[in-house]
């Protein structure tokens, strides 16, 4: 083999090492960590049950800071799990059911997209998308979903949308129960 040809070999090689490298770097650094589990009031106080599937972030927990603060004592139990238990979630034992996920290769992760493609009561089920475009390139037609970069900057906004959609749930509640 001549000279030249092993440089390019070895240059090509080497180029295709950064790029793995940095690939695998950014996925790494982009995935979302296990949230931990955490309940909002008592469940023998609250009328209303709303579960929230998420995962672990800066920006995801200060979302959820802000609603701890918005439903701290309040007539309704919310209950916050990572969105890998979202397998064994019985829709019927809860009164609403918020998603709050990261697009990560142009979607979500595939439990969730298991779960809303066989699954999900969009009666019941809503979905909160955070992605480095504020896109989601990949989402369903028929599929609703608040979407939003995860810039600090947006945490009150989108904190604000959760909570709104929550109230929506306790009101919605309200009114089956007084025959509305």
């Amino acid at each position: 083999m001549r000279k030249s040809t092993k440089v390019g070999v070895i240059t090509i090689s080497a180029c295709i090492f950064l790029f793995l490298g940095g690939a695998f770097t950014y996925r790494y650094m982009r995935t979302q960590g296990i949230a931990e589990s955490q309940t909002i009031n008592k469940e023998e106080k609250s009328d209303t049950k709303v579960l929230i599937l998420t995962q672990q972030s800066s920006f995801k927990d200060a979302v959820m800071e802000e609603v701890e603060k918005q439903f701290k004592g309040k007539d309704i139990l919310i209950q916050i799990q990572d969105i890998s238990t979202i397998s064994q979630v019985k829709q019927s034992e809860w009164d609403g059911i918020l998603l709050v996920t990261t697009v990560q290769s142009n979607d979500l992760p595939e439990k969730a997209v298991r779960f809303i493609k066989e699954e999900a009561d969009f009666d019941k089920v809503q979905l909160f998308v955070t992605a480095d475009s504020g896109n989601w390139t990949k989402q369903p037609a028929d599929v609703d979903a608040v979407t939003t970069t995860s810039k600090s900057s947006n945490v009150d906004a989108f904190s604000k949308k959760i909570n709104h959609a929550i109230q929506q749930i306790e009101l919605d509640k309200l009114s089956c129960f007084l025959g509305f």
